[in-house]
């Protein structure tokens, strides 16, 4: 897509005074403004999943880990997944 057909969208983030600073002290770290460095981080981010103690939930969560690291495919994935919920109904 060429320069003229982009859209540019805008994306409003509420932090403080100090964690502005720390963005911006950051961004400028690698020759960035605030704005694309929000970007590239919030783009390349990962979350990950913490559960407590519960097995059940564990499960889960490994299943989750499996499937971002490419080790079985979606359909597997949702094989998984509902095998572990009927579990908890179970429970």
């Amino acid at each position: 897509m060429d320069e003229k057909h982009k859209k540019n969208r805008k994306i409003e983030i509420l932090c403080n005074d100090e964690q502005f600073e720390m963005i911006t002290k950051k961004a400028r770290g690698y020759a960035m403004s605030t704005s694309e460095f929000g970007l590239f981080t919030m783009i390349n981010s990962r979350i990950d999943i913490s559960v407590g103690n519960d097995p059940v939930l564990g499960k889960l969560e490994r299943a989750v880990t499996l499937l971002d690291k490419g080790v079985i495919d979606k359909t597997e994935f949702e094989q998984l997944k509902n095998k572990i919920f009927k579990q908890l109904e179970q429970n």
